[in-house]
C-alpha cells in the first residue's frame, strides 16, 4: 500500500523495497525489483504483497480528510499485469479485465510491464493532484 503525505507531494511512483522477500518466483521477482527501482526515484513509500496462490499486488490508496476514495491497483500475474481501481477497496478479488477502468498489459518482459504499471501509477497520481488543486 503506498501511502502519500498530505499536500502538494512530486507525482512519481515511490517505494521502499517492494517485497522481493516475498517473490515466489523469477518473474514476480524481476517485476518487483524493476517497480521497486522506478518507485526508488521518488518520495513517498509502497509496499506489495502476493495476493493469492497466482499473483502479486501492487496498491497505492488515495487518500483525502483521512478517507480513502480511490485504490490504484496493478496485479502481475506473470505473463500480463492488469491495472485498474479497487472497485472494493479491501483488495479481496482479482482485478477484472472485463470490468471498464481496468487494462491489460501484455508485454515481452516482467521488467516492460513494470515500467507500464508505473507509467500508469503516475498518470493517476497526477490526474488526481490535478483534480485536486482546482
Amino acid at each position: 500500500m503506498l501511502h502519500q503525505p498530505a499536500g502538494p507531494v512530486p507525482v512519481p511512483v515511490v517505494a521502499l523495497r517492494l517485497g522481493q522477500c516475498e517473490c515466489r518466483n523469477d518473474l514476480e521477482c524481476r517485476f518487483l525489483e524493476r517497480l521497486d527501482d522506478r518507485a526508488n526515484c521518488g518520495g513517498s513509500y509502497a509496499d506489495s504483497w502476493s495476493h493469492t496462490t497466482d499473483h502479486a499486488l501492487i496498491a497505492i490508496s488515495l487518500v483525502r480528510d483521512n478517507c480513502v476514495y480511490r485504490d490504484l491497483r496493478a496485479d502481475f500475474l506473470g505473463d500480463r499485469l492488469l491495472v485498474g481501481y479497487d472497485e472494493t477497496h479491501q483488495f479481496g478479488t482479482p482485478l477484472d479485465a472485463a470490468r471498464p477502468g481496468v487494462t491489460e498489459v501484455v508485454l515481452p518482459t516482467p521488467e516492460a510491464m513494470a515500467e507500464a504499471a508505473a507509467d500508469w501509477f503516475e498518470r493517476e497520481l497526477a490526474a488526481d493532484a490535478a483534480a485536486r488543486a482546482t
